[in-house]
């Protein structure tokens, strides 16, 4: 019998895993002491899931698959960025009092890691993952490390501010130059730079890079490039 417990809405929680637990809300509310067959199936559901999902050693290397059993690629799992191939690398998160040196360490790893044919590419490919690291963190315009790559990446405090100057401090390392578009002033920011030759933008927050002018007068919603890996993700292409 699986461990069962309610709560003050009525609804009656499962335990499907060590601090994991199935709502009956999500499973046509079944009362009683007795779990009915839907919940079963539903709980056998997760249980078969859960076993697809995690790491996995495959050749030697270590992979992450999702719940469905497909092979995760370009993402953060704990202390681990996954690249284009599924490939684990490990990144430390450390306090040491040096915020730059600290930013830093985990900057490098996404600069080795974020590879494509073209500039783009890459630089797209390092805009999502420093959109991944601000996923992380809290949305602040008030905490002491908003604004900077240290909030981003170790502090977990962000801000478009911050997304921008975490893409700043990586796209360097890949000998690539961008401006701080609209830096201290309130209101949304970005990188402005140069890929392939072309006058593009990168946005840390968003998650994507392309060629073009950004937000304009004229141009006041941008929609996620087609090309960029996060449509790719949206789509299932990725």
């Amino acid at each position: 019998m699986y461990e069962e417990k309610a709560d003050n809405t009525g609804a009656i929680w499962y335990r499907i895993g060590k601090n994991e637990w199935l709502c009956s809300y999500d499973t046509n509310k079944p009362k009683g002491s007795n779990i009915p067959q839907e919940v079963k199936d539903e709980l056998q559901k997760a249980k078969e899931a859960k076993a697809r999902s995690g790491w996995k050693k495959v050749n030697g290397k270590y992979h992450y698959y999702d719940t469905e059993g497909k092979m995760v690629r370009v993402a953060l799992v704990g202390n681990y960025l996954i690249d284009r191939n599924g490939n684990r690398h490990h990144f430390t998160v450390k306090k040491t009092g040096n915020q730059v040196a600290d930013a830093k360490r985990v900057a490098k790893v996404i600069a080795k890691w974020s590879t494509g044919r073209t500039q783009l590419e890459r630089v797209d490919m390092t805009a999502y993952y420093v959109s991944l690291f601000s996923a992380r963190g809290r949305y602040t315009m008030k905490g002491p490390y908003f604004s900077k790559a240290y909030g981003i990446f170790v502090a977990k405090e962000y801000s478009c501010a911050g997304s921008t100057d975490a893409l700043r401090m990586v796209l360097p390392m890949m000998h690539i130059k961008a401006k701080h578009v609209n830096k201290n002033d309130y209101t949304h920011q970005w990188c402005k730079l140069k890929m392939d030759g072309k006058v593009g933008y990168a946005d840390g927050q968003t998650g994507f890079a392309n060629y073009g002018s950004y937000f304009t007068k004229k141009n006041k919603f941008i929609p996620t490039p087609e090309s960029s890996i996060k449509a790719k993700k949206w789509n299932g292409e990725l």
